[in-house]
């Protein structure tokens, strides 16, 4: 009786070294970028300051992984914030976009797609106008 319960002792040690293992070494690859094929993934093409420096309109690019095609999403965050791993706040496209400030509160947004996935026409005080 007593070598059983050395043996279940020895099995959970084991099992929670083997956990904890685990838990490193998915940590370290997920660092890297080595595994999860699902994460998505946002590049960024370029930014556009706004004229009062307080934001960025940022167009990037959003990978779905393997089975899905690119995206591209426009987003205006603070002018020193960076992008998330989320979607676009403003427009998606499945096509590229471009965009300009025409000033402070007025964004310009260029695109061919004429079927876009999202497209807001305010954010905060700033108007959004698509051509």
């Amino acid at each position: 009786m007593r070598g059983s319960r050395e043996l279940k002792g020895c099995f959970f040690v084991v099992f929670i070294f083997i956990f904890f293992v685990f838990i490193i070494i998915t940590g370290i690859m997920d660092m890297f970028s080595i595994i999860n094929p699902f994460k998505m993934q946002n590049q960024v093409i370029y930014e556009v300051i706004s004229p009062d420096n307080k934001y960025k309109a940022v167009f990037f690019e959003r990978n779905t992984g393997a089975t899905d095609a690119y995206s591209y999403h426009l987003s205006i965050i603070g002018v020193n914030d960076d992008i998330d791993n989320e979607i676009g706040n403003i427009c998606i496209s499945k096509d590229k976009i471009s965009c300009t400030w025409l000033d402070m509160s007025n964004l310009k947004v260029l695109t061919s797609d004429k079927q876009l996935f999202k497209k807001l026409t305010t954010y905060k005080n700033i108007i959004i106008s698509y051509e």
